[in-house]
């Protein structure tokens, strides 16, 4: 029974990851519009990549996985953005309660 009233924190969360990875993806083009360049292209497609995994995550293991993965990406494209000068607002991500 525990494990029930876990679930839509899980579903919900799975949700939040995605929008963040979609704010993550559209601050990349916005960048790309602006004209900034760099590893813009790979951040585009680990970002839809990370978007697709968080689609399909099942467990709190995966998640946490993804949400690793997706914090390192947020990392590498605040330091691309620093380079120009630019800032970022820090994402909360899910995590287990």
């Amino acid at each position: 029974m525990a494990e029930h009233s876990d679930l839509p924190d899980f579903f919900t969360s799975k949700e939040y990851a995605v929008e963040n990875l979609e704010m993550l993806r559209k601050a990349i083009l916005s960048c790309l519009n602006a004209g900034l360049t760099g590893p813009e292209d790979s951040f585009y497609n680990q970002c839809l990549s990370l978007m697709d995994d968080a689609r399909i995550v099942e467990n709190w293991d995966e998640m946490e996985d993804l949400v690793t993965r997706a914090k390192l990406l947020e990392s590498d494209i605040s330091t691309w953005l620093a380079i120009y000068g630019q800032t970022t607002i820090s994402l909360v991500w899910p995590q287990k309660s």
